[in-house]
């Protein structure tokens, strides 16, 4: 899969909220939302059921780690109708890697 984010060298992003926009969306879906490994492959860390029209958001009180070199990325399920879009947003900070 190819990243939609990847990370600094010698930083983590800790992720924090993670806002949808489904204005330009006809159909309920599922977004999949995972962290992308150096070498393209995906960890699903969680999924979201959305609905034509509306903005959802996902905050993570804890915040999840992305390390250096590893990347985010989203999906939507099979079978959808073309021309339709999610909007996605994802909010938080830099850490030195270092650092727990």
């Amino acid at each position: 899969m190819k990243k939609a984010f990847e990370n600094l060298d010698g930083k983590s992003f800790i992720v924090t909220d993670i806002m949808y926009n489904t204005r330009l969306v006809r159909q309920n879906l599922t977004v999949n939302f995972a962290r992308v490994t150096p070498d393209d492959k995906t960890d699903t860390l969680f999924q979201v059921y959305l609905t034509p029209g509306l903005q959802h958001e996902t905050h993570l009180c804890t915040g999840y780690a992305v390390a250096s070199g590893y990347g985010l990325g989203a999906w939507t399920n099979a079978g959808l109708e073309p021309e339709q879009f999610v909007h996605i947003s994802v909010s938080g900070y830099l850490i030195d890697a270092g650092q727990p």
